[in-house]
């Protein structure tokens, strides 16, 4: 007796566990307004009844009878269904229908088993455009962003390169969906920011040029070639430049000699050159001061024959090179005694 109902006992649990075996073919990609096909295939001893459902059930019919399912109105007329099957189409599809999609199956003596049909639709990508500030971007700057943009397309992967090396986000370069933003911008920031996008049937590149402006700093670089030496012409320099500038005062006559004593003859040629390398190039402005010194000679001529930069009419001793980057001065005085 004891053991006739366990043998009971267990038909009746085996009975009870049983479910119906369902597999689909997720997730589904497809691109804008075409058919989606989401597949169903089962293992079932009895016909099931099948339910289609996002937040409600949309679909529900009996495989194998006969009436006809049941469709919501939000798929009327883009609902295809082989009721001798669990499958559906979805037709004319939007950008709106990519969502996940859950289909369950009863049957008579066989648990209720449900899957999720991930549908995904894309739309094909173009005109991928890479952004950066309007505004001049500054060394010191708390943070500035890139952007990423494109007219039209959905993308599964976007991937951000500097100068040709892979951008892993971190604390400086924080990336969050198609921005990439550095905070506490420096001078090594400037550079080729490159975006690729891309999805399962298109994909596009872009890049774009980030410049990073320098503040102002006290360092400046000097070299000294060769002065023609007779009389008295001293020459003091006083500057500051910005950091993105190098400065290079040339004081270039005839015979050469020590850097100190810096004396050249009154009355002789000497050529004063104010150079600078700088983004974006700077302009140069020359003026000179002190009107009351009688010292200086009359109308001897300061020439600078070695390259473009501005020729100056030599008339008092001191005398002021301004380099102005991107609205910005910076001035180097040469006082010529």
């Amino acid at each position: 007796m004891h053991t006739a109902l366990t043998l009971l006992c267990g038909g009746l649990l085996a009975a009870v566990t049983v479910a119906i075996e369902i597999s689909t073919n997720n997730p589904v990609k497809v691109i804008i307004g075409e058919t989606a096909n989401l597949n169903v295939s089962f293992v079932s001893k009895n016909p099931p009844h099948v339910t289609w459902a996002l937040s409600d059930t949309f679909a529900s019919w009996t495989v194998g009878q006969v009436p006809p399912p049941m469709v919501s109105q939000v798929f009327v007329n883009r609902l295809t269904i082989n009721t001798s099957t669990a499958s559906i189409a979805i037709l004319q599809t939007t950008l709106a229908d990519s969502r996940n999609y859950t289909v369950s199956l009863t049957a008579v003596d066989e648990l209720l088993s449900s899957q999720k049909v991930t549908l995904r639709v894309y739309e094909l990508i173009s005109e991928v455009l890479v952004t950066v500030p309007v505004d001049d971007v500054k060394e010191g700057d708390s943070k500035t962003t890139v952007i990423c943009a494109m007219t039209t397309g959905t993308w599964d992967t976007l991937s951000w390169t500097k100068d040709g090396k892979t951008i892993v986000g971190d604390a400086h370069m924080v990336i969050a969906s198609n921005e990439l933003t550095i905070q506490g911008v420096v001078r090594g920031d400037a550079g080729t920011y490159s975006c690729s996008v891309k999805n399962p049937f298109s994909d596009g590149t872009s890049q774009n040029q980030l410049t990073v402006y320098c503040k102002y700093s006290t360092h400046s670089h000097l070299t000294w070639q060769s002065v023609r030496f007779l009389q008295g012409i001293f020459v003091d320099l006083s500057f500051r430049l910005p950091c993105s500038l190098s400065i290079r005062l040339c004081f270039t006559p005839s015979i050469p000699v020590p850097p100190a004593p810096r004396f050249v003859l009154v009355n002789s040629t000497v050529t004063l050159t104010c150079s600078t390398s700088s983004e974006p190039p700077a302009q140069y402005l020359w003026s000179v001061g002190e009107s009351s010194d009688t010292n200086v000679p009359s109308n001897p001529v300061l020439i600078d024959d070695a390259s473009n930069w501005t020729r100056l009419e030599l008339q008092l001793h001191r005398y002021q090179c301004q380099a102005e980057p991107y609205g910005e001065e910076d001035a180097d005085d040469h006082r010529v005694r």
